[in-house]
């Protein structure tokens, strides 16, 4: 069922993913760089906004709804946080529009009106959609979720399209489609909702997920610290039109993100489900370490393979972008170092240690921000790549130190050593210049397929020791 579900998870995310990426030309084509980076910094106030607008209470259904056994307790969790979040959202949406004035100093280059406002009213309509797709992830409903979600990028796709060529509203072409689309889908996600929960308050269900979930809020906060600092540093130090760079050279590398988020979304339940079992047996451990080492050996392939043709995609798009392949390689060994810390991250909350995460996310959230201070105005973009390396080095070490204390699964030293060898030789290539550009391209493809049959090789081994493990 996982390898299953994992593969509907990734097929439905990698569609919508890869189709986006098929409209980054003509992106490129109507945004220029500064255009794309007003983009980027609506996307950080949209995700800091989504954080406080629930309090991360949604988070807790992953966990908290196998202590509820009867439906009728299933329902009554449900629909208490259904009305929490709401409460929540709209306590919050009319906080923050009292200070407008203090928000928009995140990026004062960009107007409040119509940008900030526009990107509050597509968060709050954001907070309907949570409980239906987590509880289609809970259910293992793959398929009913990809449907959501593919569906949602669909109409956001042809309402971004339709502003950005036929009005050339550049920049808000993109906000506004968004925030369209979440008027359009309300009521589709009101109605799932409806079906599963039972609209009641009750508030000792409501301080069990508070007190679950409150620990996560400031661990959200740090995280986004952690990931978007770098392009706050680079709008101060340098320009709009760097952070439209930069910000493209992550996007590339996001890539990673759309393997991880099909994992993590089977993943997270089943995960749970054996670790709550009365009796633990080995098997349940060495299944998750099979599982473990399948996800690690996709992830090192995936980074790999992006980081060989990173070049020739981004030469394609806009000679303006050119400068953003340089800090792939950089950004996408973060990006992979910060998935497999977050497979052991799980241990803290399957003990229920939340708090420690949160101190955790604390302290790296700090050093990004210390290290981007310090790099960006000496290095610029490359500065903001290396202090996001350096931190998650450091956070994927002290993870997989703590999970050993509080639920351990052992790491596949072996094949994670010799795909970590492959993926450092084809950095070395990435940066070379000793190749021609008439012959590297060849070289590339070459490599593809001989990374590719490796990583065949590797998959078949493992899902047939997955397989032996469950029979």
């Amino acid at each position: 069922m996982l390898i299953k579900n994992t593969s509907i998870y990734v097929f439905g995310n990698t569609l919508p993913k890869i189709a986006s990426f098929f409209l980054l030309p003509i992106y490129t084509k109507y945004l220029s760089p500064s255009d794309y980076g007003v983009v980027q910094a609506m996307v950080i106030i949209s995700t800091l906004l989504s954080i406080f607008f629930t309090l991360a209470i949604e988070r807790s259904i992953f966990r908290l709804i196998y202590d509820y056994r009867l439906d009728r307790e299933k329902r009554e969790y449900l629909g208490t946080l259904f009305i929490s979040i709401i409460l929540i959202a709209t306590i919050v949406f009319m906080l923050v529009y009292s200070m407008k004035q203090y928000l928009a100093l995140l990026f004062p280059t960009i107007p409040f009106y119509p940008y900030y406002l526009f990107i509050m009213i597509t968060s709050y309509l954001t907070i309907f959609s949570h409980i239906p797709k987590i509880m289609l992830q809970v259910k293992e409903r793959a398929i009913g979720f990809i449907l959501l979600s593919i569906s949602e990028f669909v109409i956001s796709s042809i309402l971004i399209l339709y502003l950005l060529i036929y009005h050339n509203s550049k920049a808000l072409a993109i906000i506004s489609g968004n925030m369209l689309t979440g008027f359009i889908l309300l009521p589709i996600y009101i109605y799932i909702t409806y079906g599963n929960v039972a609209i009641a308050f009750n508030k000792n269900m409501f301080l069990n997920a508070f007190k679950y979930s409150w620990p996560i809020v400031p661990g959200l906060l740090f995280a986004t610290v952690i990931n978007y600092s770098d392009r706050f540093f680079i709008e101060r130090y340098l320009t709009l039109a760097d952070v439209g760079i930069y910000s493209l050279g992550f996007k590339l590398s996001q890539i990673l993100l759309i393997l991880s988020q099909g994992f993590n979304r089977a993943y997270v339940p089943i995960y749970f489900k054996y670790a709550n079992r009365p009796k633990q047996h080995l098997s349940h451990i060495e299944s998750l370490f099979t599982i473990n080492k399948l996800y690690m050996v996709a992830l090192i392939y995936a980074s790999t393979v992006i980081i060989l043709f990173a070049k020739d995609f981004i030469t394609v798009l806009d000679d303006r972008y050119i400068q953003a392949y340089m800090i792939v390689p950089l950004l996408i060994t973060g990006i992979l170092l910060n998935q497999f810390s977050s497979i052991y991250a799980m241990a803290l909350k399957q003990v229920k240690k939340t708090k420690i995460n949160m101190y955790l996310v604390l302290s790296f959230a700090s050093l990004n921000v210390i290290l981007n201070y310090y790099f960006v105005p000496k290095y610029g973009t490359y500065g903001a790549g290396t202090a996001t390396l350096i931190t998650f080095i450091v956070a994927f070490i002290v993870r997989y130190r703590l999970s050993i204390k509080y639920f351990y699964i052992p790491i596949a030293l072996r094949d994670i050593t010799l795909w970590s060898f492959i993926y450092g030789l084809i950095i070395l290539l990435s940066y070379s210049n000793i190749i021609s550009d008439r012959y590297l391209l060849i070289m590339k493809i070459i490599l593809f397929i001989l990374i590719s049959v490796i990583a065949i090789v590797s998959y078949k081994d493992i899902v047939m020791k997955y397989k032996h493990i469950n029979s």
